[in-house]
């Protein structure tokens, strides 16, 4: 039985652990959602789930978890980083790019998904999910002066 805590006089057990424990019982195409969403939301880290996970190493597709955990661990936050990451932006011959690089411009500070700071290249990965309309998707746009303006 694992450890509990009271809660408005329910026992219930960490996060962490919910989540090495759903990681086991969600379908595989759900199982990623929940720890990306609560490491991400930063209600807990990549360590912690980790922690959680050795004590119950035998646990189904725990190969897996270990993999997405180094992932969040490398900086991904969403899917689509991690898409990006395996298919994208690792190239034989480029170095490969650092995650979450802050970024300020005037009073705005942003965090761009991957990056190379040596070259200033940055890139954002936001699937539509991250816009709300035309203008979300416009305020996320950087532009630098005499540059074109972003296109739909």
């Amino acid at each position: 039985m694992p450890r509990t805590v009271s809660r408005d006089g329910l026992p219930v057990v960490n996060l962490e652990r919910s989540l090495v424990d759903a990681w086991t019982s969600l379908r595989p195409i759900r199982r990623r959602g929940p720890v990306i969403d609560a490491i991400r939301n930063r209600l807990t880290t990549p360590a912690r789930v980790g922690a959680a996970l050795a004590a119950r190493p035998n646990i189904h597709a725990a190969s897996e978890l270990r993999h997405l955990l180094r992932l969040l661990e490398h900086g991904c936050h969403s899917e689509l980083e991690i898409w990006g990451l395996q298919r994208v932006f690792v190239i034989p011959g480029i170095p490969l790019p650092q995650h979450q690089i802050r970024v300020a411009a005037e009073a705005r500070v942003a965090h761009l998904d991957v990056g190379w700071p040596d070259v200033l290249l940055g890139v954002e990965l936001d699937g539509a999910a991250a816009h709300t309309g035309r203008a979300q998707r416009e305020r996320d746009c950087v532009a630098t002066p005499g540059s074109p303006p972003a296109a739909g």
